[in-house]
């Protein structure tokens, strides 16, 4: 009997101590572009952050940087609420530099940003998100700008039409607080290596793309594409640009003992007050 109790004693102590502690709730943020003022308008577009550099929203920073001098360049991030194409000719393509392939925000919502980050000899800038404090990196969907969709499937004046071989890629970089490289997590936007030419694509919907892996020290997201289609300057020929939506971010919860790990641990100890005092008795 001894040995029995002294059994039912351990298995107790054991569940109590051993028990897998659950996680409090992570803090999840969803950024979804919705309701910013500079797209109350249908059909428009967002290229100028102004002197802040950069659109702060839900505490994330998209960095921008927009030149009206000749016109009107930007790079970095832009807001869009385009639904309709602007152009379908091969040499207009980009005037849809602001569309995403479905024509809508994942989920058929309404708004969405739109990422450009060139290489070139005259200018090389990455579009970059500062992630909001004490917030990791989650998930984020992301779909091909008809722009780039274009020149990939029919091409135009710079850029060739894929062929078999190609590729277009987009990594997304995880920077720690010093601005160091510590992972990425590699979007196919375009895929035309199979043997098979039925099987080529190039991406027209939204995908959700899974950023965990970068772990809480990523402070910042860099976008870098990768084409096959590059010119003899070695300066890529596909639009580097991609749309986005629905930036998920979380604070990891606090590490607790389930209510149930306290009540077993409870009698644990309850049990060992008990035996001690059987064993006193009985001595």
């Amino acid at each position: 009997m001894r040995l029995a109790a002294a059994s039912t004693l351990a298995l107790s102590l054991s569940l109590a101590f051993t028990s897998a502690p659950a996680l409090a709730a992570d803090v999840y943020k969803k950024t979804t572009f919705e309701g910013l003022p500079g797209l109350a308008a249908p059909e428009s577009a967002v290229n100028d952050a102004g002197p802040s550099g950069s659109f702060d929203i839900d505490g994330n920073a998209f960095n921008n940087y927009f030149d009206g001098t000749f016109g009107s360049y930007w790079d970095g991030w832009a807001l869009s609420n385009q639904t309709q194409p602007l152009s379908n000719q091969p040499d207009l393509d980009f005037l849809n530099q602001y569309l995403a392939v479905p024509g809508s925000g994942a989920g058929g919502s309404a708004n969405y940003a739109v990422a450009y980050s060139p290489e070139s000899v005259y200018r090389t800038n990455y579009a970059e998100i500062a992630l909001a404090d004490g917030q990791s990196a989650y998930s984020i969907d992301v779909t091909n700008t008809l722009y780039a969709y274009q020149a990939i499937t029919q091409g135009d004046g710079w850029a060739r039409a894929f062929g078999a071989g190609d590729f277009f890629r987009l990594a997304i970089e995880g920077l720690d607080a010093s601005g160091s490289l510590i992972g990425s997590v590699l979007v196919t936007l375009a895929d035309y290596t199979a043997a098979d030419p039925l099987d080529w694509y190039a991406l027209d919907d939204w995908t959700t793309v899974d950023l965990t892996s970068l772990g809480s020290d990523a402070r910042t997201l860099r976008f870098n594409f990768e084409s096959t289609d590059v010119g003899p300057d070695g300066e890529a020929r596909t639009p580097l640009t991609a749309a986005v939506d629905n930036l998920t971010t979380f604070a990891p919860g606090a590490a607790v003992p389930e209510p149930a790990s306290w009540a077993l641990m409870g009698l644990g100890l309850a049990g060992a007050a008990a035996l001690g005092r059987r064993r006193g008795t009985n001595s």
